[in-house]
């Protein structure tokens, strides 16, 4: 109902009734007078446009308005008069604007308003909202002289009026109520018999043929998505029982079908749009073949909005510009839709339809070419091949050794980082002596003290503090001897050559050391450890001896391989899976691995048949489900 009221808002014009010589003269006429023409004026109306005429004739009739204007929503749902007000010197200037204010006035508080107009002239301006089913109320408007004593008769005319626009919206809606219930029980009667149907290609055939009786038009097509994509397969065509699938006519239908599929939405042709005319090219090449002057198609959808097919209808120009055509092809494709992809899905029975299709072809060529590819797969299930398990693998060195805080002090520098390879007795930090050499001295001092303490108790014959200061003295020199041996070692070496695993003391220059404090973690690379966690539902199918070939991450495009040395007992729990740790030996002297690295190996185990290998994990699973 709002497209067609929008629509017509470029025809409706406000209608200028009375104004200075007007030859017409106010009438008193009875109410009831004054509904039957009110009645009349909208029934004879088939849009809003002719009604609103005829309403504000009957109102000219009624009373002598200078003006009579209604205010419509536009698609903003703002008001907006169908027309300006006419250039009328009687009427002051701005009038149009204070006329929109007092009919945005009236949809808010419901109810009819009079304002006076002032001007050169003084007149007074009748505002009514007009009540509508679902949507903002709409505004009629008349202006008439402030000296008339008729300005309530003239309300309770707009008032009238405005009842009679809101009555005839409803018979309006009805209308195409009642018409929509028509084409669903139309629809349903058809429906009913597409489902009655034990064959699908049938029951589209009987489907197009009743419908075209229906509609009364040329020529019905419909065709059927496969797979649910745009690929359009043509099912039946009114009038044709059976049709070459290989002709030019065939291909034209399934080329517009396949054009509505893509368009996603209702398609008349001939259009007046652009867009269509180069959007709808095959729809034209149908109606050349076929003969017909205009053609409607829409694509077809079930109720969860999945594509299901599409149709065409093939008529003359009258019927393809029908209201009642386009309204029925929209309301009922979801419901066809619907309807079709069930009856699909109930003839589709694939161990039946395959069964038949075996039958029916049991004595051509392809069949027999399938019988041999179905011998030859089975007899290709027992050949023997290696059965290979695939698991993760990590690279670990085979020896590591950690170099600690040889004693208490602090820190000066740190020379090498994780990743560094370095020869063995090679600097790896130096530690701060300074703390030594200070402590060194005081015990340099003490030393001194005590040998000085011990000859002058020699003088005196005082053996007794004399071999206590000797005492002393040895103490110290042992003291001094230590400190004397960290102070010329304080650079830390590596024991052995390899690579730096971990170690980043950068940061932590100047930091105290505890004695025994790990500081570094160095591995050889000439040898490596692949361990291989091998699942836990495999374990029974590998065993120490058996070839390992396997891939870094790092190195993608080469692979290794080598031989399980021995498989731990006990299984371990990684990344939430239990898993058998294996170990294989691995000759690295190119120093291309790297401790940590990580990728995917195969153990090549035991021979089994192909069937075996391919399908006991399914077998296994399922004995699981099922308890066996």
């Amino acid at each position: 109902m709002a497209r067609t009221a929008t629509k017509s808002a470029k025809v409706f014009h406000t209608v200028k009734l009375g104004g200075n010589g007007a030859a017409r003269s106010e009438t008193s006429e009875q109410p009831s007078q004054l509904q039957q023409k009110f009645l009349q004026a909208i029934c004879g109306s088939s849009d809003i446009a002719s009604a609103l005429a005829a309403i504000s004739e009957v109102i000219g009739q009624a009373s002598d308005p200078a003006t009579v204007i209604y205010f419509q929503r536009d698609t903003s749902n703002l008001l907006r008069p169908l027309e300006q007000l006419p250039a009328e010197g009687a009427l002051p200037l701005g009038a149009d604007k204070h006329l929109l204010v007092w009919s945005n006035l009236t949809c808010e508080r419901g109810s009819l308003q009079v304002n006076d107009l002032v001007g050169a002239k003084r007149w007074v301006a009748i505002t009514v909202p007009v009540m509508l089913r679902d949507r903002p109320p709409e505004v009629l408007c008349a202006v008439y002289p402030k000296s008339t004593n008729a300005v309530d008769r003239y309300a309770g005319i707009l008032q009238v009026a405005a009842s009679h626009i809101t009555l005839w919206q409803v018979l309006q809606a009805s209308k195409a109520a009642e018409a929509e219930s028509k084409n669903t029980a139309a629809l349903l009667e058809l429906l009913g018999k597409l489902n009655s149907s034990s064959d699908l290609q049938g029951a589209c055939y009987t489907f197009v043929n009743e419908l075209q009786a229906y509609l009364g038009c040329d020529r019905i097509a419909l065709g059927l998505c496969r797979n649910d994509n745009a690929d359009v397969q043509l099912q039946a065509v009114s009038g044709i029982s059976e049709f070459d699938k290989r002709s030019e006519f065939t291909r034209s239908l399934e080329a517009a079908l396949r054009e509505v599929v893509l368009r996603e939405e209702l398609t008349v042709w001939p259009s007046d749009n652009p867009s269509d005319r180069n959007g709808a090219l095959a729809h034209r090449k149908v109606c050349s073949e076929a003969g017909c002057p205009a053609v409607v198609s829409s694509p077809l959808f079930d109720e969860q909005d999945q594509l299901v097919g599409a149709w065409l209808f093939l008529g003359d120009a009258e019927f393809a510009q029908r209201e009642d055509t386009l309204d029925f092809v929209r309301a009922t494709q979801q419901l066809t839709g619907s309807s079709l992809r069930l009856l699909r899905r109930a003839q589709s029975n694939p161990v039946a339809r395959r069964f038949a299709f075996l039958l029916q072809s049991r004595r051509t060529w392809q069949f027999r070419v399938a019988v041999l590819g179905a011998c030859a797969l089975v007899a290709l299930m027992f050949l023997p091949v290696h059965y290979k398990i695939g698991c993760e693998c990590e690279i670990r060195p085979v020896k590591r050794r950690f170099v600690a805080a040889p004693y208490d002090g602090t820190l000066a520098k740190s020379l090498v980082e994780p990743g560094d390879l370095v020869a063995e007795g090679d600097i790896l930090a130096q530690l701060d002596g300074r703390e030594l050499r200070w402590e060194l001295a005081g015990l340099e001092a003490d030393f001194q003290r005590a040998s000085k303490g011990r000859d002058a108790a020699l003088a005196v014959d005082n053996v007794a503090e004399a071999q206590q200061s000797a005492l002393e003295m040895e103490r110290l020199g042992l003291k001094i001897q230590l400190l004397r041996h960290r102070a010329e070692n304080l650079e830390i070496k590596s024991p052995l050559g390899g690579i730096v695993i971990t170690g980043d003391l950068k940061k932590t220059e100047g930091a105290p050391l505890e004695i025994g404090q790990g500081l570094f973690e160095i591995a050889p690379l000439d040898r490596m450890i692949v361990e291989v966690a091998i699942p836990e539902r495999e374990i029974l199918h590998a065993e120490a001896g058996m070839e390992v070939r396997f891939r870094v991450d790092a190195a993608p495009g080469r692979e290794w391989s080598g031989t399980i040395t021995k498989i731990f007992p006990r299984s371990e729990l990684r990344d939430q899976a239990s898993v058998y740790v294996a170990e294989v030996d691995l000759d690295n002297r190119s120093g291309l691995l790297r401790p940590g690295m990580t990728g995917r190996a195969k153990i090549i185990a035991s021979r089994h048949a192909l069937g075996w290998n391919l399908f006991h994990r399914a077998y296994e699973s399922l004995s699981m489900m099922l308890g066996w």
